[in-house]
């Protein structure tokens, strides 16, 4: 029995030690915090560890200072000209900056809540070739252009990686809320997502173009129309020769305040995966009021509106006393 306690109480001065010793080991410093640094309406979150950025003008610097972009220097400038962020628009860049790099492939990928537009110039085929980046990316009708200087491409051929997870980690106010208003519908859509445009001067039919990264850049669109039926919702014209509907429903979040829209479902006959039609019509007071989105484009087309962004419009509706003199409302 002396044994075993014995041996208890050494097990206890044991444990006592440790516990003293650990209380006597200052905890591990935290990370630092992360650097900001703004352009525009972006700003940028980053390790100063791995980034330098410096004041440039108007625009900043910032230059590389991990292990797979050592010593890039990038040039961050933003101006007013949408519209010029496409992936043609960046190819015929990248080929200008880097004249001697023979490959110039441009791909869109999310960055966040962002859709970067990226070139990646190289010699050749090979991946581990040192690598040229030149990209873009446009918010709020401005346009952010990321370009790295041709003398400081270096050995290493990450630095469009680098890049991206930068760009994905910065953040930007909310996006402003516009209307489009036609007779008396009104419909609130996100700048973010949404770009509107007239499609028939003088006539209630608008266009909204459907922006990246929400889709993927390849012109996904939705058309919004208010015509004369005297019979209600019947199968729009412009529908003439598609299968018949394989769903019919109201929106999700339909309330008493909220008009009731018929939405269709058109699914492509094709073997190919292909985002399906989608059609929402309301009739009031003598008018047909419509939500499509872009016809059936082939067995290749990948020319579709995500289901959600879709469906927000519509439950977004609202229907109104009295039609304004102009289609678009100021944005809130």
């Amino acid at each position: 029995m002396g044994i075993c306690n014995r041996s208890w109480r050494g097990l206890a001065a044991l444990v006592l030690v440790a516990l003293g010793l650990a209380l006597a080991i200052p905890p591990s410093r935290a990370d630092p915090p992360l650097a900001t640094a703004r352009i525009g309406d972006l700003t940028f979150h980053y390790d100063p560890f791995n980034w330098r950025f410096e004041p440039a003008g108007t625009g900043l610097t910032a230059t590389c200072l991990q292990v797979d972009c050592r010593g890039a220097v990038f040039d961050f400038s933003v101006r007013d000209a949408p519209d010029e962020c496409g992936e043609e628009a960046v190819r015929h860049v990248a080929e200008r900056m880097f004249p001697a790099a023979d490959r110039h492939p441009v791909n869109i990928v999310r960055a966040g809540r962002f859709a970067l537009v990226k070139a990646e110039s190289r010699f050749g085929p090979d991946l581990s070739a040192p690598t040229y980046v030149y990209a873009c990316l446009e918010w709020q009708n401005r346009e952010y252009r990321f370009a790295m200087r041709p003398q400081t491409v270096g050995r290493t051929s990450w630095a469009g990686g680098a890049l991206h997870h930068l760009v994905s980690l910065a953040t930007a106010p909310p996006a402003r809320i516009a209307t489009v208003r036609l007779r008396n519908l009104e419909i609130p859509y996100s700048t973010e997502i949404w770009r509107a445009t007239e499609l028939v001067p003088g006539e209630s039919h608008m266009l909204l173009f459907c922006l990246p990264p929400t889709c993927g850049g390849h012109g996904g669109f939705v058309t919004v129309s208010a015509k004369p039926a005297a019979a209600g919702c019947q199968p729009d014209p412009e529908a003439t020769g598609l299968s018949l509907p394989d769903a019919i429903l109201t929106p999700l979040h339909a309330g008493p305040e909220t008009p009731h829209f018929i939405v269709t479902t058109i699914h492509s006959p094709c073997r190919n995966s292909v985002p399906p039609t989608r059609r929402a019509c309301l009739w009031h007071e003598g008018v047909a009021y419509r939500i499509a989105t872009g016809g059936l484009g082939g067995c290749r087309s990948d020319f579709g509106v995500p289901a959600g962004a879709f469906a927000d419009l519509v439950d977004g509706a609202r229907l109104l006393p009295s039609a304004p003199q102009s289609p678009f409302k100021a944005d809130r």
